[in-house]
């Protein structure tokens, strides 16, 4: 969650859910699921999905990603 926090403009205010870890066959883990932060108007966006693999360069917001459907589906099943 350390990770997703970091890519957020209100870290403070990140609330999540459905969050799970999913081994994979390389020996890794990937944790999956849904945040909801602060824009910087101080609105709640919504909930998006992330992918995160516990360290920055392998953590995934939803809006960053244009295949989340096919990430998702690889990694967090």
């Amino acid at each position: 969650m350390s990770s997703i926090k970091r890519k957020l403009v209100d870290p403070d205010s990140a609330r999540f859910r459905n969050v799970r870890a999913y081994p994979q066959a390389s020996g890794t883990t990937a944790v999956c699921g849904e945040v909801n932060a602060k824009n910087r108007a101080g609105g709640y966006n919504g909930y998006q999905r992330f992918i995160s693999a516990g360290i920055d360069k392998y953590t995934w917001l939803e809006t960053e990603m244009e295949d989340m459907g096919e990430a998702w589906a690889t990694f967090c099943r």
